[in-house]
Parts: structure tokens; C-alpha cells; sequence
């Protein structure tokens, strides 16, 4: 039987059980909660970073770039190697459905050739970037963004340009296509030229398409590398060797220009050269700059090294040697000169070049003293150009020479030097006996202005006194007079001093001499008594004729006169002559694959002013000057006093005013010449 007091007990205990289970559910709800709460904590505060990771890592990518580069510089601030923008074009494997579909749409646009089993296959190796193509013109990168292909897309880098094609390319080098430097002023200022890699940012939609991209973090300011090159020294330099090496069939040559006071380089020329905008093309033995990297037996022009230590010991120079009429035997070795001379002062000796003769002064002056003025005009030793590359050169201690060898140093044999060796010790005489040490970097400066180096001329020896350097110059003034060797570098505007040289060149790891091979060079500076630049000039194995008088010279005075009619330096006869920057002729171009840069050719066209070309007194009748070389014009005009503005090299094919016209005072006679076409 049920009571009413037991089914209200019964209740009770069912309304605790209900609570009981209630309290469970929410003490297990609340600790739910703050698990989650705990959860979401960690992934807000520990794991934040990941999570975005994982996001990005679907919406967005990181392409890595090349470097970018500072530009170089010639002295007065023309670009001779810059950064340009260009596309480069890439894959995501991840949009793309049909890998053969895409290949071959682009073989519309770009010519895979080769490439395109290596696309295909990391196409399909998935991932998420691809390089398709780097650096390709905007038409190109325009055509492949025009087939609209889900997957391939296109972002800005830069790439490295050269403006002016082969102009000095040995000594700028080149670069690779991730920006690594390969040679030259880019592989030596790697630390200041290049910047660190870059990154680009793109991010994409829910479907995959390109929306954004950007640089990703700071970068710092590049630093630019300013020469000492001046680029219409340069070109001028490069057109005339090229010249002469192509007219003589050579096997290359070489040319410096430098400035006798600082040792500051204004040209430094090699040929053959290369276009380093397509190096790849070229053979790598176009890449050395010869002047520094190889060496020659210098030939003739060593025997200025004899002249100066007699000098210098105070010889007279009209002190007279027997030359043996042209034959003298020493050991089992006969010395030979290439005229049967009998007596000959120590001047005669230098303006005739006598091998015998030379012996005989170095056997006057003996074997110590001989030794000693060749390193104190350091050669042998590297000049410590800031260039890589340079090498010594070959000087045996003099303590251990043998008659005949010092008898073949005499005049420039069994001993080599390099072409700027050579350079800087002519520059030492002209510079009144002080040595100075080259240079080609003036400074480096970065964008924001900020000086990182800046050099200065640099002393490194005094070999000779002023004096000597005196009566030196005035000996190698008659080289270049009648009845020496060096006639064909006289110059009508200004006074040269020079030695030529002529080597017979050696089979390389034997020793001996190979028949018809020669080294022809000319070395001097200018203008002779107040000397500000002075010239190297060396072909290698001409074919036909191989004298250094003879093929060397030529190019000597060219470059001399272009240069010092550039830089403004008064001619001993026309009153003024003003030289504009060269035009480009077809055969330049042919030469050097590349045309002289639109801005010097606008500078060329400017008219000189009024106030810096007036003649003198007196009326002149023009002649017909059309085919004539300049120093034929220079000549004829200085005896009048005739004002000339000469523009270009060459011989004449413009004038102004024409034939006939009789010039009054204030007018002035303009000139333009060029290589034959």
C-alpha cells in the first residue's frame, strides 16, 4: 500500500537526481567552455605566426630577384653601366590544368627550343613558381600576357645594360643573369656595386589571379662607381686601335691614355673586344684587359731606361759609342742593328734605336746601375692599379746577369713588362722624374650622397731627378724629328717626345723566338716641354709591315691629337682649335658594334662660340681641304693664323666655309672629318 508521505519522498529524491544531473551537465559545460576559451587563447597567443603562415602560404608567394646594381660612371658622370627594367615571365604550376596546352602556347610567343622539356618537367614536378623566361623585352612579356593563360604571369626586374655596346668593356666586365659579376670593375667593386637579393610579393584571389605585388623590405641606398675613364677619350682611343689593328691584320692591340700628373687612366683600350650586354657570344680571351694582364717584351723602348741612367750618372749626350758598323759578337751571341752604324753619340743612339749602341752605354754604366734604375722605375712590379688581374712582369735579379743578358735587357729582351708598366715610366719622365701609381676608380659615392672612398695621386717613387727628365725628354723630342724612328708620330699641333719599339716575340714555354711574329709599339707623352698626357700604343703581330715606327706611331699621333684637342689644350699654330665630342661613321660602328651615344652626338653638332675661335689679322683664301688629313689643315691654317674648329678624325669631308671664300677677321674655319667609309 501507498501512502501519500511516500510518494512525496519519492519526488524528492527524483527532483535531487534531476539537479544532481543538471549540476553534471553544467559543471562539464562549463569546463567545455573554458577549454575552448583556453584553445582559442593558445591559437590567439602561441600559434598566431603559423596560422598566418598557413593563410599566406595559400594567398600569397615570394618571388626571389636579382640584385640590384649601382651604375658606373665615367669622370664627367656618363653612365657607362646601368640598371634597365625588364619582365621576366613565370608559371604556377597550381592554376595550370593542361601543362602541353600552355607549352605550346607559348611557343607562339617565345622559342622554348631546348627549354621546353625542362619546363614541362617541373611543371609537372607541381609546386607553385616557375621561371618560364627572365629578362625579355616589353613586346615580348606584352604578347605572352595577351594569350591570357590561367597560370603564367609576368613581374618587373632589372637587367644589366651597358649603353655604349663594347665601349671599355674589358674594363667594366659584365654580369650574369642573377646579377653576378663576371670580370672587370663589376667583379672587383662587388661589395659596393651590388645590393642584396630581392624579393617580390604577389598575392592572389580565391580563383588564383595576381591582384598585388610589391617589394618586400627596405633596401638600402646603392652606391655608385665614378672612373677616371672619360668616354670620348675612350672611344676615340678604341676607334683608332681598332683602325690600325684591322689595317694591319694584327693579332689585337692596346692603348692607354693616362695623365701625366696624377696617373689618373683616360683610356685603356684592348682588341679585340666584346659587347658585354651579349658576353655569352664572345670567347672569354676578349673579356682580359690586355693591358695589365698580359706582358711583352718591351722591344726598343727599353732602351730609354739606358738613356736615363747615363743621364742621371751625368753622361754627356754627345758622348760617342762605336756601334761596330751594325754586328758585335759577345759569347757565342752576335748583337745586330738593323743599319750598319759606325760612331754614335748617346743621342744618336736613342733617335736611330742602335741595339749595339745601347749595349755599349750599358756596359759604360755597368751591370749594378743598369739593374737599379729598372726597379726604381718599378719594373717588373705590379703598378697596384685598382684593377684585378694585374700581373709583374719578368726582371731577374741584376746580380745575376750574364754579358748577353744584359746585353739583350739593353734593348728590350730576355725582360717583360706590361703595357702599363711601360705607360707609367714614360709618364715618370714626363712628369719631371716622379713616378705616380695608377688609378681607374675616383670614387664611390652612394645615391644618397654619402662618400665611401675617394682617391687621390698617389707618389710611389723618384727614379730620376727633374733635370735628367729634362735632357731624357729632349732626346726623345729627335726620335720623332727627321732621320728618327719614330717620325710618323710627329704631330703638326703639338710637340711629341717618344720611343718606338719593335720585339720579336717568343714561343710561349720554350724560349726561343718565333720567326715573323713581332710586337710593334710607341710610347710618348705630350705636349713634350709642358707634358700633360702621356700614350701607350702596341699591335700585336702585324701582318706587312711590323716596325713600331711604322705601325704604332700613326695610331700614337692620332690619339694625341684627338685627346689633347678634346681636353682644349692650345696647338703650337692654329690660335685655337675647339674639338667637339666624335660623330659615328658606319665603319665605327662596324668596329665597335655600337654607336657613340645619342647625347655625345647631340653635343657634337653644338656650334663653338664666337669668343673662343677668332682669328687673327688679315684675310685667308680656303683652300679645297676635302680629302686631306687634319694635320695638313692644322698646318696650312696655323701659318695664317687661321681660327679652326675640327670635329671628328679622319680626313675631311666637310667644310665651312667652302673653297674659295676669303675669310675676314672674326670668322672662323669649321672642319669635320672621318674615316673613310
Amino acid at each position: 500500500m501507498i501512502t501519500p508521505g511516500s510518494v512525496g519522498q519519492a519526488e524528492r529524491r527524483r527532483e535531487q537526481w534531476i539537479r544532481a544531473r543538471m549540476a553534471v551537465v553544467l559543471a562539464l559545460l562549463f569546463i567545455g567552455l573554458i577549454g575552448i576559451g583556453g584553445r582559442a587563447m593558445q591559437l590567439h597567443l602561441g600559434e598566431q605566426q603559423s596560422l598566418k603562415w598557413v593563410a599566406a602560404k595559400q594567398y600569397r608567394a615570394v618571388i626571389p630577384t636579382a640584385p640590384r646594381r649601382g651604375k658606373i660612371l665615367d669622370a664627367k658622370g656618363r653612365e657607362l653601366a646601368i640598371d634597365v627594367p625588364v619582365q621576366s615571365i613565370y608559371a604556377d604550376p597550381r592554376q595550370i590544368r593542361d601543362h602541353e596546352a600552355v607549352l605550346s602556347a607559348l611557343q607562339t610567343v617565345l622559342p622554348l627550343g631546348g627549354e621546353a622539356a625542362t619546363i614541362r618537367r617541373r611543371l609537372a614536378q607541381g609546386g607553385k613558381f616557375v621561371w618560364i623566361r627572365r629578362r625579355v623585352e616589353q613586346d615580348v612579356a606584352d604578347r605572352v600576357r595577351a594569350l591570357k593563360r590561367p597560370g603564367i604571369h609576368t613581374v618587373e626586374e632589372t637587367r644589366r645594360f651597358y649603353p655604349n655596346g663594347a665601349l671599355a668593356s674589358q674594363l667594366l666586365g659584365a654580369v650574369g643573369l642573377d646579377a653576378e659579376p663576371l670580370a672587370g670593375i663589376e667583379l672587383a667593386y662587388q661589395d659596393e656595386l651590388g645590393s642584396q637579393r630581392g624579393q617580390l610579393v604577389y598575392q592572389r584571389d580565391a580563383r588564383g589571379r595576381v591582384f598585388y605585388t610589391q617589394s618586400a623590405g627596405e633596401r638600402p641606398p646603392l652606391a655608385n662607381v665614378e672612373l677616371t675613364l672619360d668616354k670620348v677619350i675612350q672611344h676615340q682611343t678604341e676607334i683608332s686601335l681598332a683602325t690600325a689593328v684591322a689595317s694591319a691584320q694584327a693579332r689585337g692591340g692596346v692603348a692607354i691614355v693616362g695623365e701625366v700628373a696624377t696617373g689618373r687612366v683616360l683610356a685603356m683600350a684592348s682588341m679585340p673586344s666584346y659587347d658585354p650586354n651579349d658576353y655569352a657570344r664572345y670567347e672569354q680571351s676578349r673579356w682580359r684587359n690586355r693591358a695589365i694582364t698580359d706582358t711583352y717584351e718591351p722591344g726598343s723602348t727599353f732602351k730609354v731606361f739606358i738613356a736615363a741612367v747615363a743621364l742621371e750618372d751625368g753622361m754627356d749626350p754627345e758622348r760617342r759609342f762605336d756601334c761596330e758598323r751594325g754586328q758585335l759578337r759577345i759569347g757565342h751571341a752576335v748583337v745586330h742593328d738593323h743599319d750598319p752604324y759606325g760612331i754614335l753619340s748617346l743621342r744618336e743612339i736613342v733617335k736611330v734605336s742602335s741595339n749595339i749602341g745601347a749595349l755599349k752605354v750599358a756596359q759604360a754604366v755597368g751591370r749594378d746601375r743598369f739593374g737599379a734604375i729598372l726597379q726604381a722605375f718599378r719594373i717588373g712590379v705590379p703598378t697596384g692599379i685598382d684593377f684585378p688581374g694585374e700581373v709583374a712582369g719578368i726582371l731577374r735579379d741584376p746580380r745575376g746577369w750574364q754579358p748577353v743578358e744584359m746585353a739583350t735587357i739593353a734593348f728590350g729582351q730576355g725582360i717583360t713588362a706590361t703595357p702599363l708598366q711601360m705607360t707609367m715610366a714614360f709618364a715618370a719622365i714626363a712628369n719631371g722624374g716622379r713616378l705616380m701609381r695608377p688609378y681607374l676608380v675616383e670614387r664611390i659615392r652612394r645615391d644618397d650622397g654619402v662618400v665611401m672612398h675617394e682617391a687621390a695621386p698617389t707618389l710611389v717613387g723618384a727614379p730620376i731627378r727633374p733635370e735628367t727628365a729634362q735632357r731624357l725628354t729632349e732626346l726623345l723630342i729627335q726620335v720623332v724629328e727627321p732621320g728618327g724612328t719614330g717620325t710618323k708620330a710627329a704631330s703638326a699641333a703639338y710637340a711629341v717626345a717618344g720611343k718606338t719599339g719593335t720585339a720579336q716575340k717568343v714561343v710561349e714555354g720554350t724560349g726561343r723566338y718565333a720567326a715573323g711574329k713581332y710586337y710593334a709599339s710607341f710610347i710618348g707623352f705630350a705636349p713634350a716641354q709642358l707634358p700633360r698626357i702621356a700614350v701607350y700604343v702596341g699591335i700585336d703581330e702585324p701582318r706587312g709591315p711590323y716596325f713600331g715606327g711604322v705601325v704604332a706611331a700613326p695610331v700614337f699621333k692620332e690619339i694625341v691629337e684627338a685627346t689633347l684637342t678634346y681636353l682644349g689644350e692650345p696647338t703650337r699654330n692654329a690660335s685655337v682649335i675647339v674639338m667637339k665630342r666624335p660623330q659615328e661613321t658606319e665603319r665605327v660602328r662596324q668596329i665597335s658594334d655600337r654607336a657613340i651615344s645619342a647625347e655625345q652626338k647631340v653635343a657634337a653638332s653644338e656650334p663653338a662660340s664666337d669668343s673662343a675661335a677668332r682669328p687673327d689679322e688679315g684675310r685667308f683664301l680656303v683652300p679645297d681641304f676635302h680629302g686631306m688629313p687634319v694635320r695638313e689643315v692644322m698646318r696650312r691654317t696655323g701659318e695664317a693664323g687661321v681660327a679652326v674648329r675640327l670635329e671628328g678624325t679622319g680626313l675631311v669631308v666637310e667644310q665651312q666655309p667652302a673653297a674659295g671664300t676669303l675669310l675676314v677677321p672674326g670668322r672662323t674655319l669649321a672642319v669635320r672629318c672621318a674615316f673613310p667609309e
